[in-house]
C-alpha cells in the first residue's frame, strides 16, 4: 500500500528556497573570495601562513555547513526518490 502523496509546494515554498538559494550562493561567493585573498597573503606573509589556515578552515566548514542547511530544507521541499 503507497503512502498519500505529499502536497504540492506552495508559491511562498518556492520563493523562500530561492531566497535560502541566493544567499547561499552570496555566502559561497564571499567565502571563496576571502580565501583566495588569505591565500594571497600567505605568500606575501609566510608568518601568517598559520593563522591564515585557521581561517580559511573556519571558512570552508561554514560553507560546508551551509549547503548541507540548504539541501535538507530542498529535500524538505521536493524529496529526491530513493532509487
Amino acid at each position: 500500500m503507497s503512502q498519500p502523496a505529499k502536497p504540492l509546494p506552495s508559491s511562498d515554498d518556492y520563493e523562500a528556497l530561492v531566497l535560502d538559494f541566493r544567499k547561499v550562493k552570496h555566502d559561497i561567493n564571499n567565502s571563496l573570495a576571502v580565501m583566495m585573498a588569505l591565500a594571497e597573503l600567505s605568500q606575501r606573509r609566510a608568518e601568517h601562513v598559520p593563522k591564515l589556515i585557521d581561517m580559511v578552515l573556519e571558512k570552508a566548514t561554514k560553507t560546508a555547513d551551509d549547503l548541507k542547511d540548504f539541501q535538507a530544507k530542498l529535500n524538505a521541499l521536493l524529496p529526491v526518490p530513493k532509487e
